[in-house]
């Protein structure tokens, strides 16, 4: 008894799966809709020192007007080892955004 509902669950755990692969083959956009909160919001002051050199700080207002990425990545993560190539490639193009990294549980 006790395995059939193992295996219903699993069915029904599959079949969400497959649902949302549905959806997201029939409409390419599915993924890219998903809200921000962060979005219109005001960036929040701070003021830091930088990594490479402490005697300098970083602003928020050195930020004003430009288009930049705050990439939130670990070492430990393998999503980010997969996409620290393609962010490379991104702020080496001409206007390309500036792209700032935050190390998370290092």
């Amino acid at each position: 008894m006790k395995r059939w509902g193992v295996f219903i669950g699993f069915l029904v755990l599959a079949a969400l799966l497959a649902g949302g692969i549905f959806m997201a083959q029939r409409d390419p956009g599915f993924a890219r809709r998903l809200p921000s909160a962060m979005i219109d919001k005001p960036m929040p002051a701070f003021d830091l020192p930088d990594l490479q050199d402490p005697a300098r700080r970083v602003t928020a207002a050195q930020f004003q007007g430009r288009v930049w990425i705050l990439n939130v990545w670990g070492s430990w993560c393998p999503e980010c080892w997969r996409e620290h190539g393609y962010l490379e490639a991104l702020s080496r193009q001409p206007g390309g955004p500036l792209i700032v990294g935050l190390n998370w549980r290092d």
